[in-house]
């Protein structure tokens, strides 16, 4: 099997060393249970990585960088969450299909998934709310067209790949120690860059963590923070801190809580990491970040 095209190009004045991780998938991607029902996709590329809960939890405490991190997250959740609820009055609002059905919703509490599970749509992934990528659990607002995406689509994939690459960082940080410096999506798959200190990984024990992890089902938080909220939240890696800045296009950038590990994505995510069911460590090697 050929290797993923490498996502990032060396630069000459670069100082800081990093090691480039690619994972890739080559049996089937079962989802079960999602909207009371079982899709199946026949899937050649697909990257992701997982690990058991249980593992993590019992042989392993969180570094205090991680906890605090993940203390910072929280906080940040519950203000966004009193904002948003503050003053806000449920009202009913209608959702057309793809298909041209029309489906009924309260602001706030009806989900994407709600719609697929009442509109017995099986399989979906992701979905688009009047054009906008969203997240199946993310709640709607008001009326709209919802267009379900399953894994046929480049949506999908892309759904999957971005919550593989959340859970291999927090296999990373949580289970081996690694400075994380970023996570991603390429066109064929997902990517992990860390720095090589104390990262003499076996692939053959991360396979089998991955392995551990098929019916975990781990929920995946997301918020978007501006530039003074991340700065709180990864105020203890300044090279993580760069590459954040320089991923910015907006005010805002998507962060995300996989376990106890906090990183970045640029698009919507699976609803739960139980959704990756088998992995295979494709390949690993060195590339080159430019340092502060």
């Amino acid at each position: 099997m050929n290797s993923p095209e490498s996502v990032l190009t060396a630069k000459q004045d670069c100082a800081v060393n990093c090691r480039h991780l690619c994972l890739c998938v080559t049996t089937r991607l079962y989802i079960l249970g999602v909207f009371g029902g079982r899709g199946q996709f026949s899937i050649k590329h697909i990257i992701g990585f997982s690990l058991s809960l249980k593992y993590a939890t019992t042989n392993i405490e969180a570094s205090p960088a991680l906890s605090e991190r993940v203390r910072v997250f929280e906080s940040l959740r519950e203000r966004q969450g009193q904002q948003r609820t503050s003053g806000t009055m449920k009202q009913a609002f209608s959702v057309r299909l793809a298909d041209g059905r029309t489906m009924n919703g309260t602001t706030g509490v009806t989900t994407p998934s709600i719609i697929a599970q009442n509109a017995r749509v099986k399989g979906a992934l992701v979905c688009r709310v009047n054009g906008e990528l969203w997240e199946l659990l993310r709640p709607l607002e008001a009326d709209c067209e919802l267009q379900l995406l399953g894994f046929n689509t480049t949506e999908g994939k892309q759904a999957v790949w971005r919550t593989g690459a959340c859970v291999v960082g927090w296999v990373l940080e949580r289970v081996f120690g690694v400075d994380m410096c970023r996570e991603g999506v390429s066109e064929s798959g997902l990517y992990c860059d860390h720095l090589p200190e104390n990262s003499a990984l076996s692939l053959a024990e991360l396979e089998e963590r991955c392995k551990e992890a098929a019916g975990q089902r781990l929920p995946l938080s997301r918020l978007e923070l501006n530039r003074q909220e991340v700065t709180e939240v990864f105020q203890d890696n300044a090279l993580r801190l760069q590459l954040i800045e320089e991923q910015m296009s907006g005010p805002t950038v998507t962060v995300y809580r996989c376990g106890d590990s906090i990183g970045v994505c640029n698009g919507p995510l699976l609803p739960n990491t139980g959704l990756l069911k088998v992995f295979k460590m494709l390949q690993v090697s060195p590339v080159t970040l430019t340092s502060l």
